[in-house]
């Protein structure tokens, strides 16, 4: 089924974030920094070794409790399943490619395929390919698919993500470009709200290696173009996996697909509503999205319970 959102539209592509991972400033701890990935290098096609994912205990549960994800079926008491998103953290992500992407560098879409559940203390394996690039005067488009594969080399689950790189002279530019009116929810919607302070932010970018200084130093970030921290995309992504496992339950866990485009950065203290339309498209789709305290659009996309959709035969395809 062909994706509905996040597809390569090239006039479409909303900033979300840039990334500057530099030293925190005076009276913030010192964080890894990873060297910093050479764009020219990371041609169509170009393959990554394989790194081992650990889905020990102990990590997944920082990640529940940073995200906000408890829920009594990720308990002792069940089958230690483990969230969908959770190997959509950066730092498996910087792990297999070796490094981090430069300043200037956007995230723009995540897509997800899982096709069966994940249990803690699996030692699982993460591979990733350039699938696609786009090379203009003032941007660099690169799209990365990454393949989560089991000991016998099955595969677990499949992400895509986008970044894009612009020159810092057109960032302004398109920031200031009209946007299309956000989706509105459906009347049965589902809805959660949360808001994430800096700690917080700190916090995850511990678990999830998301420790950007735009994210955790505010010496940094209020001489940034945001004027200030942004959350990072992936803990507000979470809010959707909430909404799912309360909608569906086993369902989400044992297989789903979610594809999401950002619009736009959520600021620290700000209270953001995540939304799950009650009633699915003619394909079995649920439409959601997210909206900051302003009612401006943060993310939108598609998620499937009960099957890798929405986007999935786009991604299997290529990776089996």
């Amino acid at each position: 089924m062909p994706p509905a959102v996040g597809h390569r539209g090239r006039d479409a592509l909303a900033p979300f974030f840039i990334m500057k991972t530099l030293l925190p400033q005076p009276g913030v701890a010192r964080v890894h920094v990873e060297p910093e990935l050479n764009l020219d290098a990371l041609t169509r096609g170009r393959r990554f070794p394989a790194v081992p994912i650990d889905l020990d205990g102990a990590s997944v549960d920082a990640y529940l409790e940073v995200t906000g994800e408890r829920h009594p079926l990720y308990g002792a008491d069940n089958r230690r399943w483990v969230p969908p998103l959770y190997p959509t953290q950066v730092r498996f992500i910087k792990h297999s490619l070796g490094g981090r992407w430069p300043s200037g560098t956007i995230q723009v879409d995540q897509q997800l395929a899982a096709y069966r559940p994940l249990h803690q203390g699996e030692i699982l394996t993460l591979d990733t390919v350039v699938s696609d690039t786009e090379i203009q005067a003032d941007r660099r488009r690169f799209e990365l698919m990454s393949t989560l594969r089991d000991e016998e080399h099955r595969i677990v689950s499949i992400q895509r993500s986008t970044a894009l790189y612009l020159d810092p002279a057109t960032t302004a530019e398109r920031r200031s470009r009209p946007s299309a009116p956000p989706p509105s929810p459906d009347s049965g919607a589902s809805r959660l709200s949360d808001r994430y302070s800096l700690e917080r932010l700190r916090a995850f970018g511990r678990v999830a290696g998301a420790n950007d200084p735009i994210h955790i130093d505010p010496g940094f970030a209020a001489h940034s173009p945001q004027g200030g921290n942004i959350v990072q995309g992936r803990l507000v992504l979470a809010l959707i996996s909430r909404l799912m496992v309360e909608r569906f339950g086993v369902r989400w866990i044992e297989a789903g697909g979610l594809e999401v485009r950002f619009r736009r950065p959520v600021r620290v203290d700000d209270l953001v509503t995540a939304w799950l339309d009650g009633s699915p498209d003619t394909s079995n789709r649920y439409r959601l999205g997210c909206h900051d305290s302003c009612g401006q659009l943060v993310f939108s996309g598609l998620a499937q319970a009960g099957s890798p959709g929405p986007g999935a035969s786009g991604l299997s395809t290529t990776q089996r």
